[in-house]
């Protein structure tokens, strides 16, 4: 009764191995690269087939009362932290942060630490999608696609 058990499962198995050893060579064929369960996890930040790199990218535009207005990276506006920017970057990709008045207050009073010169009516926090070509000793993106503006107004 056993063998008989063990003899599937090992069918199964040697089959299984054939069936890889056979879907293997065909994925590097038509996708030139196989499918990340199959070899390695895949990982943000990682080259396209192109050798392009493509990530979402934000910074923010501060808006005076006066008028005009300043660009900062959105990581100049949070707080020193031991946390990965990426991390606390994601609560301001969509606009539900905005319900948030005590997020909306911070965001206003750490903004005006960083301009005490100037009175600050609000904030954009633009995200854009980067694509850098590792190809190119340049270091700069060879283009930004624009995703979405999130206008926070301090009255």
């Amino acid at each position: 009764m056993f063998d008989k058990h063990r003899n599937v499962v090992r069918a199964l198995f040697c089959v299984t191995l054939l069936f890889f050893a056979i879907q293997l060579p065909l994925i590097y064929l038509i996708k030139r690269e196989p499918y990340p369960a199959l070899a390695m996890p895949s990982f943000a930040g990682h080259p396209n087939e192109d050798g392009v790199i493509e990530k979402n990218e934000a910074y923010v535009d501060v808006n005076f009362a006066n008028g005009g207005s300043e660009t900062i990276d959105l990581v100049r506006l949070l707080p020193p932290t031991g946390v990965l920017s990426g991390h606390v970057l994601r609560a301001f990709d969509d606009e539900r942060f905005l319900e948030e008045t005590e997020t909306v207050n911070w965001l206003r009073h750490r903004t005006e630490q960083l301009f005490p010169a100037d009175p600050v009516a609000g904030i954009d926090i633009v995200w854009r999608r980067a694509a850098y070509d590792v190809n190119n000793s340049n270091e700069a993106p060879v283009a930004y696609t624009p995703i979405h503006t999130i206008r926070v107004d301090f009255g």
